[in-house]
Formats: C-alpha cells, sequence, structure tokens
C-alpha cells in the first residue's frame, strides 16, 4: 500500500521488473542506457536501439521494437553524457584544425 502510494506520486508508470530490468541494463554493455550514452559520446544523433547480447555481436532491437520504459533508459543514457560533456575526441580532426 505505502509502496504504491509512493509509486503514483512519482508518476511511475513502469513495472517493477521494467525498473530491475534498467538497472540490470545500465551496467551491461549493449543495453539501452549503455547505447544512449556511447551514442552522445561518438556525437551521433539520437537513435534509440539496444542490443540483445554484446553491443554489435548480437540482434540489433530498434526504436519500433522498444518499449516506453527502455527508451526512457536510452535517453537517460544519452542525456547524462550530454551533461557532462564526454565526447571522442577525433585524432583527424585535431590533426586537421592544426595543420597537420
Amino acid at each position: 500500500m505505502q509502496q504504491e502510494l509512493i509509486d503514483q506520486q512519482l508518476g511511475l508508470r513502469f513495472d517493477r521488473e521494467e525498473i530491475m530490468e534498467a538497472n540490470i541494463s545500465r551496467a551491461r554493455h549493449g543495453g539501452c542506457y549503455d547505447r544512449g550514452s556511447a551514442d552522445s559520446y561518438y556525437c551521433r544523433a539520437k537513435q534509440p536501439h539496444y542490443y540483445i547480447g554484446s553491443s554489435l555481436l548480437s540482434e540489433r532491437v530498434g526504436l519500433e521494437e522498444m518499449s516506453e520504459f527502455q527508451i526512457m533508459e536510452y535517453n537517460h543514457g544519452y542525456n547524462d553524457n550530454e551533461k557532462q560533456g564526454n565526447h571522442k575526441v577525433w585524432d583527424w580532426l585535431i590533426n586537421l584544425k592544426s595543420g597537420f
């Protein structure tokens, strides 16, 4: 009863299994959060997706097959990295700007 009230106050629309999945996913390479942060890191546009297993070595799941919660996790990963300003520095771009 108390947890239901807390959930309502927070406006949570997600079930406990999705929340547990997110906690695991945030630590998993290839998960929704990981892929969002990677897209931000490499300065790619938002394109929600994740991998069933390891990134690039397993089946890719795109936006059309993702739940609302999974999309939210992807966006959290992307936005968290954007806030940190942690982006890939491309050596070829540095060389181009410095005239090498």
